[in-house]
């Protein structure tokens, strides 16, 4: 069997042109010599609108929450700088305040390393109740916390 070669195509008829423009409506080889490039992004967005707004929220929420709480839940001493999610972060626990606890990064180190002693003292969610909205609201309703939704 021999292989054949396909005959060679021609330049596409837009590049010959002058100062025509292509199908879809960019530039052709001659403007794009002689004109500004067009930046565009070489990679897709990271995230969509729709959660950059949410996380814009989040943020701002956050900060008005580590004003009320100033101090670390796990080394009282110092200044908290960070929301550690007791119960995690899906859906309506982004959120949700009481499952909130005003920490610094060494307090949420430590909460990581020490999970045991972290669900002990009510740092960390219970087994079974992780990224659980439901679970959480027991939870918190049962030890007195939580007052409502906020």
């Amino acid at each position: 069997m021999t292989w054949r070669r396909k005959p060679k195509q021609g330049k596409a008829l837009w590049t010959q042109l002058a100062g025509g423009v292509k199908p879809n409506g960019s530039l052709t080889a001659s403007e794009m010599i002689f004109s500004k490039p067009r930046r565009k992004s070489k990679w897709p967005r990271r995230r969509s609108s729709t959660l950059t707004k949410r996380m814009l929220l989040y943020r701002s929420r956050v900060r008005l929450f580590l004003a009320r709480h100033c101090r670390c839940a796990v080394f009282p001493s110092k200044r908290a700088t960070q929301v550690h999610h007791v119960y995690g972060r899906l859906s309506k626990l982004l959120f949700w305040e009481p499952g909130w606890r005003a920490v610094n990064a060494e307090g949420h180190r430590w909460i990581d390393a020490n999970r045991e002693e972290a669900r002990n003292l009510g740092l960390l969610a219970p087994i079974g109740a992780w990224n659980d909205y439901d679970a959480a609201v027991r939870i918190e309703a049962s030890l007195g916390r939580f007052r409502g939704e906020t």
